[in-house]
């Protein structure tokens, strides 16, 4: 896997013809700055178009939330991507994640599932 840390966030990106793997790793609070800057990478890095497949996980496990503008341009960001993601793990043991889970499986044409435990995450997502 490629790593790229914006900021905060930790990227690890791997992609072959057919299927893309990117996992996101937040520390502490997000800023509308890092949600564009990643959200600019993310563009970069998954315009295959056609019929290639992204995977991605969320490991929520050192994530402290979003400023208000931040969660907002989150927001944003997931409705412009809504098809471009095929499967999305969240990964974290705080109980709200399944909830999140769930109301994000509302905004994305992605199947979207919650793990407690990183390595089925994985699978899952090359299944």
């Amino acid at each position: 896997m490629n790593n790229k840390q914006i900021s905060n966030i930790t990227i690890q990106f791997e992609s072959s013809e057919a299927k893309s793997l990117m996992v996101l790793k937040p520390k502490g609070k997000l800023t509308k700055e890092i949600i564009s800057q990643v959200a600019n990478f993310i563009d970069e890095n998954t315009s295959n178009g056609g019929d290639h497949e992204l995977g991605l996980l969320i490991d929520t496990t050192e994530f402290d939330g979003w400023e208000y503008d931040a969660f907002l341009e989150d927001v944003k960001q997931g409705i412009k991507h809504r098809n471009d993601v095929n499967k999305i793990a969240i990964y974290g043991r705080q109980k709200w994640l399944q909830v999140a889970a769930t109301i994000a499986s509302f905004a994305t044409s992605a199947e979207v599932e919650h793990f407690d435990n990183q390595v089925n995450a994985m699978n899952w997502l090359r299944s």
